[in-house]
Order: structure tokens, then C-alpha cells, then sequence
């Protein structure tokens, strides 16, 4: 029932924190190298863009934490590279602190609203999945006849789906005592029946 395909896992969980943040660091110099050949075709502005752009790509792709640190190291390359004076973090005009300020605020609110909309997209598959666990566990109950099939499908949907041993117990027939129909080894969620 429970049918993922290996290696199908978001990158987010794929990945080391180390790796996350050698890809993100990586993702802000390759934006970086893209960018200065067009400093004499674009204008600041622009440039900007293509780190926004580089920020919620890595949000969508890496998560939260790798985009922070994409928005600060988009804000430090794009003063050092493309604000002059260039090579250096020294600013000649004042209003290029506003730029910085705003490009920053930009960049997390973008990157938390990715990863946010990244985490209810998981959120939503996830519960998809347990709807169509469901959805097939109530389809075989239907086509059983015997209390042994309806034993067997039971055990067989905890144990892939919640990684539960299970017992299911049914009334006594001579009594109000409960019977062990079947356990598994060492039960830990117990059934009992009507």
C-alpha cells in the first residue's frame, strides 16, 4: 500500500545541511558571474532581480535556511561586485543602503512565503497518500468474507502504514470476555471488535 518511489525524496531531505549550503553558496556566485558581464547592459536595478531570482529559486528548491543565507550573501555580492565603488563594501551613495535594505527584506519574505507555499505542497501529497491508503484499505475490506480476511487486511494496513504491531480481539461467544483472534508479535495497537 504505501508505494514511494526511492530516491524521490525533496532535495531539502536528499542533502546535508553542509551540502544545502554549498549548493546555495554556489547558486549565489554562478548568479554573480552570470551578472557581471551585463553590469555595462543593465542596470543596477536588474541586477537585483537576478538575485531575487536566485533567492526563491533557492527557497523553492533548498528551504528556508538556504534561502537567509542566499538573501544575505545576494546583498553582500551585489555591493561588493556592481554597487561602486566596486570591490568593496563601501558605499558612495546612501540611497544604494536603501537598495541593500530593501533587497533583504525582499529576499526573506520571498524566501519564507517559497518555502512555506514548498511546505504545504509536501503537506498536501502527504495527505494524499494517506487518503489513498485509506481509500484502498476500505475497498479490500468490502470484498472480505471472513472474520480471518478482515484479521489479515487490518494487520497488514497498520503495519505499512502506522509501523504497528497490531492485535485484534473480539467478544468471547460464551461470554463479555474479549478473545485474541490474532497478534502479531509483541502487539502494541490493539483492535477490538464489535
Amino acid at each position: 500500500m504505501n508505494s514511494e518511489i526511492p530516491g524521490s525524496a525533496p532535495l531539502t531531505e536528499r542533502l546535508k545541511p553542509w551540502q544545502r549550503m554549498l549548493v546555495t553558496i554556489a547558486a549565489c556566485a554562478t548568479t554573480t558571474l552570470i551578472a557581471t558581464p551585463l553590469l555595462g547592459y543593465l542596470d543596477l536595478a536588474n541586477i537585483v532581480m537576478l538575485f531575487l531570482l536566485t533567492v526563491l529559486l533557492v527557497a523553492v528548491t533548498l528551504g528556508r535556511s538556504s534561502a537567509v543565507l542566499a538573501s544575505i550573501l545576494g546583498v553582500l555580492l551585489f555591493d561588493i561586485f556592481f554597487v561602486p565603488p566596486r570591490f568593496s563594501l563601501a558605499v558612495e551613495n546612501i540611497q544604494y543602503l536603501v537598495t541593500f535594505a530593501v533587497m533583504l527584506v525582499t529576499a526573506l519574505i520571498t524566501a519564507h512565503l517559497a518555502a512555506g507555499l514548498r511546505q504545504r505542497a509536501q503537506e498536501s501529497q502527504s495527505r494524499e497518500k494517506r487518503t489513498q491508503a485509506l481509500y484502498q484499505f476500505a475497498r479490500e475490506l468490502a470484498g472480505t468474507l471472513t472474520t480471518g480476511q478482515v484479521v489479515e487486511i487490518s494487520q497488514s494496513f497498520i503495519r505499512t502504514q502506522l509501523n504497528a504491531r497490531s492485535a485484534v480481539l473480539m467478544p468471547h461467544p460464551e461470554g463479555q470476555d474479549l478473545t485474541v483472534v490474532s497478534a502479531s508479535e509483541s502487539p502494541l495497537l490493539l483492535l477490538a471488535g464489535p
